[in-house]
């Protein structure tokens, strides 16, 4: 990933054409991407600049966030190219603080916002996925080069026309002002696919995916499983039961493999092999629920 002195956001900004530009300032988190925060007058802005193989990635978060602004409440795009061989988008800076560092303050609210969390969820799952976005079986094609019979599977029981799926949809992703939710970020993974795909993967990073030690991490962990209750809750009130989801759970858990098992590998990173046991615990017991 480039580093923040290898990129110039000044520079990046000019190119794209946004000038009277008052104040850039770094922010931290991004995995996949650098981010600032840029100030133009009264107006706030959020600067990305995408690694150099990330062209089609950030051409799908363009094309997702178009689509879900029908329903959504999401980032508008202000200005968007390629520069110095990086793509670059400028969006709106987006109100609220990210859902699950609010509810960490306000443990309350978590039945209230998770629920809301939910229904905004099931929403998204009622855009058709547009066609410039992705083929229609992208997803069960990467899925196929990690466990070709569980994709097999799966895309037998898909449903049509494919859906919207954000594939990222977790309490970071989401803002809130407290008593709303009030933006759903970071769309570069989005895809077209079955609605129960993006329903597991988000239940899976709610329930098994790996928390960093630190002082507070059992109190993460016990937020975390109620808002997964409350996200159900609020998805299922909104879109009703789902069948087959063993099928998607082992899918998840498969994916979650395949996405940490690098960082893993590195010994710079916290992540080590034998925080992935509940991952592998979780993947054996849905493809056994799922006849695999």
């Amino acid at each position: 990933m480039p580093t923040e002195a290898q990129v110039d956001p000044s520079a990046v900004l000019a190119a794209l054409g946004v000038d009277d530009v008052t104040r850039i300032t770094e922010v931290t988190g991004g995995q996949d991407t650098l981010i600032w925060r840029v100030e133009r007058g009264a107006a706030s802005h959020a600067l990305r600049v995408f690694r150099p193989e990330q062209r089609e990635a950030a051409n799908r978060e363009a094309i997702a966030i178009e689509r879900a602004s029908a329903l959504l409440p999401v980032p508008q795009i202000l200005a968007r190219g390629i520069v110095d061989d990086r793509p670059a988008m400028l969006l709106e800076w987006c109100r609220g603080v990210p859902l699950f560092h609010y509810l960490t303050q306000h443990p309350s609210a978590v039945g209230v916002l998770g629920r809301a969390f939910g229904r905004m969820h099931a929403q998204l799952h009622t855009l058709d996925a547009p066609p410039a976005l992705a083929p229609p079986n992208a997803l069960g094609d990467w899925l196929a080069q990690l466990d070709a019979p569980l994709a097999e599977r799966i895309g037998a029981v898909s449903r049509q026309p494919p859906k919207l799926l954000h594939l990222d949809y977790h309490p970071m992703n989401v803002l809130t002002d407290g008593s709303r939710i009030t933006a759903v970020l970071d769309w570069v993974n989005a895809l077209p696919g079955d609605p129960r795909a993006d329903f597991a993967r988000t239940t899976s990073i709610l329930r098994i995916a790996p928390i960093s030690p630190a002082p507070l991490s059992s109190q993460m962990r016990h937020l975390r499983r109620a808002l997964e209750r409350a996200w159900r809750q609020g998805y299922q009130e909104a879109a009703g039961e789902m069948s087959d989801l063993p099928l998607f759970y082992a899918a998840a858990g498969t994916a979650m493999q395949g996405d940490l098992a690098p960082r893993a590998a590195n010994p710079d990173q916290w992540l080590q092999s034998h925080h992935l046991t509940p991952v592998r615990r979780w993947t054996r017991c849905w493809r056994s629920c799922a006849g695999l």
